[in-house]
């Protein structure tokens, strides 16, 4: 028997032995590379309950402060025509700990109640993962929208979809980026989302953000002659000609033919060819799991 097998064996012994309540649970899954591993989703109480409180500085706050989780872990929720409840909904999809609302919120107006869940998907800077629920006319919560792929903020009204988490590295460092605020570059890194008719929805951008985001891909076009810093080094450019791209497609109806063309106007390194088609994947990416 080889090491690493034997030290799991004892280590799942050891936990058995002495685990007093069914508040652990311990569990063999099989990983992406087919070898077993040993995970343990703690479940005990005080990760539902409100020690597990969202920090008053996030920027997601207003939806989850005032739930009290001893009442809501218990409540019934349908995912993929499978009922549980929210505790073993998130031990299970998150490891035992995501932040739920009341489930008396009412965010589009509708007259539903939401049940409101966010997690963590893991990951270096990676990646939120919300859930909506509705309640039905039985008193259970169903799955109606979900949302993934980025961070997502709340200002009591809209959502910020941010891309940050998915074209960080997007050739170049996560801490890179351009600046020059004397020419007037402002960051654009985000799309303004509203939750309605029970589904995410982008909220298109003004004419006047349009207008930035046109002056902004120049400016990044007149810097691609003359690199700063590190000599020859553009990929700072190239990412936030990247973002900027991404909200420019998210904003025009997922209009591909319109962002290719815009992408061709302002891109003017020789890898052209490449870099339009690995943004193109992760923006795919990111529009296959969310509905908006």
């Amino acid at each position: 028997m080889c090491k690493t097998c034997f030290a799991a064996i004892c280590l799942f012994i050891f936990i058995s032995c002495n685990n007093t309540t069914d508040e652990k649970k311990v569990a063999i899954v099989t990983d992406a590379t087919q070898k077993d591993s040993l995970v343990i989703i703690d479940t005990t109480a005080s990760t539902y309950n409100n020690e597990y409180e969202v920090p008053d500085d996030a920027c997601f706050a207003s939806i989850f402060k005032g739930a009290d989780k001893k009442l809501t872990n218990k409540k019934s929720v349908v995912k993929n025509g499978v009922e549980t409840t929210v505790r073993e909904l998130i031990g299970k999809e998150y490891a035992g700990k995501a932040y739920c609302s009341s489930g008396n919120e009412d965010l589009d107006g509708d007259g539903g109640k939401e049940l409101w869940i966010r997690g963590y998907t893991g990951g270096t800077h990676c990646c939120d993962g919300w859930q909506v629920f509705v309640q039905q006319h039985s008193g259970s919560y169903e799955l109606e929208d979900s949302l993934t792929a980025g961070h997502l903020c709340f200002d009591g009204r809209l959502f910020t979809f941010e891309f940050t988490e998915q074209l960080g590295y997007f050739m170049s460092c996560y801490a890179c980026g351009f600046e020059d605020s004397a020419s007037g570059f402002i960051p654009m890194r985000e799309i303004k989302l509203k939750y309605e008719n029970r589904k995410f929805q982008v909220l298109s951008y003004s004419a006047e953000e349009e207008k930035q985001l046109m002056k902004n891909l120049s400016i990044l076009k007149r810097n691609s002659y003359k690199p700063q810093g590190i000599e020859g080094d553009y990929g700072y450019i190239k990412k936030e000609i990247a973002m900027n791209i991404a909200v420019y497609y998210f904003n025009h109806d997922k209009d591909w033919s319109k962002t290719r063309s815009l992408f061709d106007k302002y891109y003017i390194f020789k890898d052209a060819k490449s870099v339009i088609k690995e943004l193109k994947e992760y923006i795919d990416y990111i529009d296959n799991r969310n509905s908006f």
